[in-house]
């Protein structure tokens, strides 16, 4: 059989991507044994609550709970549940949501689970759309906007609970 090159430089490439895998992998489950103040802007974990503004239907509370969190050090992600309550039930949701925060730590993006909003282009009124937001983070505060595909979008203001 003669001697292929390619063949050599593939494995080497499929060998490095399986350690890469398990290094990040490792280092992502890898859980600190004092757990980050709550006041720190690296950790979510906790219980925010506050206002959502559609600008389709007017104001609502939000409650969101971030129960996990990858502390990697340059792009922190978590995840945890939502629920969203406006006047109007039928735009009321609850569900899984997830996010990262950016390596400076005062950006957080938002995505929440597919569920039932204002769409004044849609027939009906409404559509189910994922919710996705951007947010400036500051101490125990985040507060931005959110777009949701081709509907109104609207603010978020979320405080962490004590």
């Amino acid at each position: 059989m003669p001697f292929n090159v390619n063949r050599i430089k593939g494995q080497r490439l499929f060998r490095g991507c399986r350690l890469a895998i398990a290094v990040i992998g490792l280092t992502a489950c890898t859980k600190s044994s004092t757990p980050a103040s709550p006041d720190h802007a690296g950790s979510l974990i906790g219980t925010w609550t506050g206002t959502i503004l559609s600008a389709a239907i007017g104001a609502g509370t939000a409650t969101m709970v971030v129960d996990f969190q990858i502390p990697t050090p340059t792009v922190p992600l978590f995840s945890g549940t939502f629920a969203l309550v406006f006047p109007d039930q039928t735009f009321n949701a609850k569900g899984a949501m997830s996010g990262n925060v950016d390596p400076g730590g005062t950006s957080v993006t938002l995505l929440f689970d597919r569920s039932t909003v204002p769409c004044p282009v849609e027939p009906g009124g409404s559509s189910q759309k994922v919710v996705a937001a951007n947010a400036t983070l500051t101490n125990n505060r985040m507060r931005g906007e959110y777009i949701v595909g081709g509907c109104p979008g609207g603010t978020l203001d979320l405080m962490r609970q004590p």
